[in-house]
């Protein structure tokens, strides 16, 4: 899934630029699957597991 696809999500575009030049412009696996399967970005909460290295420190929203 690209990053800039989360501005369907009300994610501002300056937002996204910044992750795409400080990250990547594809989000990891699991981020992916917080966003479409779990719905993260439509208000809901879940607890993402992934092994070491999956970019699980990444999903986590801060606050």
């Amino acid at each position: 899934m690209q990053v800039q696809s989360l501005e369907a999500f009300g994610v501002h575009r300056d937002l996204l630029r910044a992750w795409e030049n400080n990250y990547s412009k594809e989000l990891l696996p699991v981020q992916a699957k917080a966003v479409s399967a779990g719905k993260v970005l439509n208000g809901t909460s879940l607890i993402v597991y992934a092994p070491t290295g999956a970019g699980n420190n990444c999903t986590q929203a801060p606050g």
